[in-house]
């Protein structure tokens, strides 16, 4: 497989992910090299970036399912 061609693929029963890094106010998802330039697309990263780095993520993941257990607690309590 070429490298240079990876891209994100939506699988049927993964984890969502979000981006590591996201813009205040537009949630847009940001990249960048080594040279600190702001990038919006992961494809435009330099090959050694892309593949060394983890530029998405699933841990949110966990964190949400605690607070919306939490919040349906805290409703819970709140109504008696």
């Amino acid at each position: 497989m070429n490298p240079t061609l990876r891209v994100l693929l939506p699988k049927p029963g993964s984890h969502r992910i979000w981006p590591r890094f996201a813009e205040i106010g537009s949630n847009k998802a940001l990249f960048a090299d080594r040279d600190g330039i702001v990038l919006y697309d992961v494809a435009t990263v330099s090959l050694e970036r892309r593949l060394g780095y983890g530029w998405y993520t699933d841990k949110p993941e966990q964190s949400l399912s605690i607070y919306t257990k939490w919040l349906q607690r805290w409703h819970e309590v709140r109504s008696q």
